[in-house]
């Protein structure tokens, strides 16, 4: 069986021309290409702004977490300046009962 050699483009829009269902089905499908790629960069968009509003809301809370962690800092050193004795007492039960417990 010998193949015939493909049909030239112009031959394509020649039967387009021809056959007027071709060219509709091929504008409905240009049609619905387009449609979908306007869909998809809006998605793009949105998405995009979605991630930028996380990236900012994530930078708050991580300024915040970073102020609150300063503030317990700053008030466990007061405490400390304030108790030294306290401070020594605290810290050699502690180490007392973690000696123990890694003992056993």
């Amino acid at each position: 069986m010998s193949r015939a050699p493909p049909a030239s483009r112009s031959s394509d829009v020649s039967a387009d021309r021809e056959n007027p269902t071709v060219g509709r089905l091929a504008a409905t499908q240009q049609e619905t290409i387009d449609r979908i790629a306007d869909e998809a960069n809006d998605a793009r968009r949105r998405m995009r702004g979605v991630a930028t509003s996380a990236a900012v809301t994530a930078k708050r809370a991580q300024n915040r977490l970073v102020e609150a962690v300063g503030e317990k800092l700053h008030k466990a050193r007061s405490h400390i300046e304030r108790n030294p004795l306290a401070t020594v007492g605290i810290a050699f039960a502690a180490g007392a009962l973690l000696g123990r417990f890694i003992r056993r």
